[in-house]
């Protein structure tokens, strides 16, 4: 499970993650947490597999069906390598001195085989992975920035 999943099922259950650091051992470990009217639910660490651990005071507080769901995320997250818990990071492309009428950033899009410029739309291809610039025209490759969401 990617982190990302993992804080979209928080959120989806009406509970916020929180992402924040802790001490195990000689070690400081980045971890996300799950909570529910200010009260830590479940955490997980972001550094380890396989670690993870419940409030219960809080958890009890949860309906069955929230209790389920959430735990079950929070051990599919733990036990997800290390390296596969990323979403690989994703560009797009926003095109210098080009704005919309009403003042909009436009970017680089792509349908089939055509270029052109328009504002952020999510049902277009404006993003791209890192392996898949090669395809982008080499005049724009300079203005690309990561996308952060």
């Amino acid at each position: 499970m990617k982190t990302n999943q993992l804080v979209k099922t928080i959120e989806r259950l009406g509970l916020e993650a929180g992402f924040d650091y802790v001490w195990i051992g000689e070690e400081e470990c980045e971890i996300l947490s799950a909570y529910y009217d200010g009260d830590e639910v479940l955490r997980a660490s972001l550094d380890w597999t396989g670690e993870w651990f419940v409030f219960e005071s809080a958890f009890e507080k949860l309906d069955p069906y929230k209790r389920n769901k959430l735990l079950n995320s929070f051990i599919d997250f733990a036990h997800t390598p290390f390296d596969e818990r990323e979403e690989e990071k994703r560009y797009i492309f926003p095109l210098p001195g080009l704005k919309t009428t009403d003042g909009e950033q436009q970017y680089l899009t792509q349908v089939g085989r055509h270029w052109f410029a328009c504002r952020r739309k999510k049902d277009l291809r404006q993003t791209w992975k890192e392996e898949h610039i090669k395809w982008v025209p080499e005049l724009y490759r300079d203005f690309k920035v990561e996308v952060k969401e």
